[in-house]
């Protein structure tokens, strides 16, 4: 049996704060590994959380994760035992990443579990700055004794509090009095087949693609051809470039959720599969910041207006 070097970690959605209460990759051989529990997260879906260093160096891996949650803003809890693609988990490892920035291949560091509100589960393989979706799966609700989980409080006034420190102040009153969207990390799994098309001032250097399932990409852009058949609608789009006088230059395209789904969602399903891939052009022109980012086929043209762009120098 293969084994790597890894460690497990946890997160939570930000401003959705979970509690794992236990989290166990269960390894073929019966044995396994605890998943950080017991602290409050909120550092953001398919990033790493906690790690605690135990056991081996090595490690084979995972073929099943058990797992529960306190879910603070709803102030429940989820429980769940899933198998896990032990064929897709070791593939990933065994081929690790190709570094955008000339260092070779580099493996994966972690197995992140991310827990959010309404029992949506993702499991990612990570190094931090490159992550892959595993799997996600969607936990029951289940009763458990608040009084031996957190003796001496009430558990609602518990998780609002909770609930409360997990977000920044600024945003605190609207995302408290606003409903925890149930499903919705479930709901951003779907994969379309898009590819980014990019326009810069100058020949773009590097480019990176976080996507709402969690997932991060980085490529070296000149060179730059898509492997991956689809992906996730996009959370954010960063591009450098250097100038003409040598200055390094970055735009960082934030894309409104909503629309970046429901927009590719919408452009899917009004198309023949036959016209092959969407392209999602996104122009940055040089009157800074201005962008211009636009769903297209030979077709089709749909713009997204609801996008915010900031570039910055380096």
């Amino acid at each position: 049996m293969a084994q790597y070097e890894w460690l497990p970690t946890e997160c939570a959605p930000r401003h959705y704060p979970a509690r794992i209460v236990e989290g166990i990759l269960w390894f073929e051989d019966g044995s396994g590994h605890r998943v950080p529990s017991g602290k409050l997260v909120a550092n953001g879906w398919g990033r790493i959380g906690s790690t605690r260093v135990i056991g081996e160096a090595l490690k084979p891996l995972p073929v099943e994760l058990e797992i529960s949650w306190l879910s603070v803003p709803e102030a429940r809890f989820y429980s769940g035992a899933f198998k896990l693609p032990k064929s897709r988990i070791a593939r990933l490892f065994r081929e690790g990443i190709e570094d955008a920035f000339g260092a070779g291949r580099l493996p994966y560091l972690h197995i992140a579990v991310g827990t959010a509100p309404g029992g949506d589960v993702t499991v990612w393989c990570t190094d931090g700055a490159v992550c892959r979706s595993v799997i996600g799966f969607t936990a029951n609700p289940v009763e458990k004794d608040w009084a031996s989980f957190e003796p001496g409080t009430e558990r609602e006034a518990y998780c609002r509090e909770a609930w409360a420190r997990a977000v920044p102040e600024a945003e605190r009153e609207r995302v408290l009095n606003t409903a925890p969207p149930l499903g919705q990390w479930g709901r951003w799994r779907r994969r379309f087949g898009w590819t980014p098309s990019l326009s810069c001032p100058e020949t773009p250097r590097h480019l990176w693609i976080d996507g709402l399932n969690g997932e991060r990409e980085i490529y070296a852009a000149p060179e730059w051809e898509d492997p991956w058949p689809d992906r996730s609608a996009p959370e954010a789009l960063r591009a450098s470039w250097q100038t003409a006088g040598g200055e390094v230059r970055m735009a960082h395209v934030t894309f409104d959720p909503q629309e970046s789904f429901e927009a590719l969602s919408r452009f899917a399903e009004a198309r023949p599969a036959e016209l092959g891939r969407i392209a999602m052009e996104v122009e940055i022109s040089e009157r800074f910041p201005d962008a211009a980012v636009t769903l297209r086929d030979s077709q089709l043209a749909l713009p997204l207006e609801k996008c915010k762009v900031e570039v910055f120098r380096q």
